[in-house]
């Protein structure tokens, strides 16, 4: 694997064993060396973890970070985890274990660059179950709030209050 990659996929599973393949699956064929994908395991019990440790065999770029398991750490403390492990200049975000993703990943962070070109500032690009910024720009902000349903509503939210953010349908 590269060891300075461009853009970082950021995902978190806890016990997503029945979608976790196929999800990855779908990220993992349409990139490249450009990218890693960082998956957060939050303690899982269920054989996920086994399945992504097989599947490091075949995508060099899959790199899986193992925490113990702390009902105090919610989802949106385990994402600013995926966030500070990602080694990407760029950060993709709220692709999920349970998600199957088309082969539209290159075009959006093709569209990303072209829209924070124009701006000629930090954003923070949200479209449907994918957002992107810079690693960096989402670090200096805080990241998530530490909480388990809405912590992207109230990134988004912040990121509007400082007019870096940009939805994209």
């Amino acid at each position: 694997m590269k060891a300075n990659p461009t853009y970082s996929i950021c995902m978190c599973n806890y016990n997503m064993a029945d979608t976790i393949e196929q999800s990855l699956t779908s990220l993992l064929s349409q990139v490249d060396h450009r990218f890693e994908v960082v998956l957060v395991d939050d303690g899982s019990t269920d054989g996920s973890v086994s399945i992504v440790k097989a599947m490091q065999q075949q995508y060099a770029n899959l790199r899986l970070v193992s925490l113990t398991r702390d009902r105090q750490r919610k989802l949106g403390m385990t994402r600013n985890i995926s966030i500070e492990q990602s080694r990407g200049d760029y950060v993709l975000l709220h692709l999920d274990c349970d998600d199957i993703f088309g082969p539209h990943l290159v075009h959006f962070v093709e569209v990303f660059h072209r829209i924070q070109a124009c701006l000629g500032r930090d954003i923070l690009l949200s479209g449907q179950h994918i957002n992107m910024a810079k690693r960096q720009f989402l670090l200096q902000q805080g990241g998530y709030l530490n909480i388990y349903r809405g912590e992207d509503r109230d990134l988004w939210r912040r990121m509007a209050a400082i007019d870096a953010y940009v939805p994209l349908d």
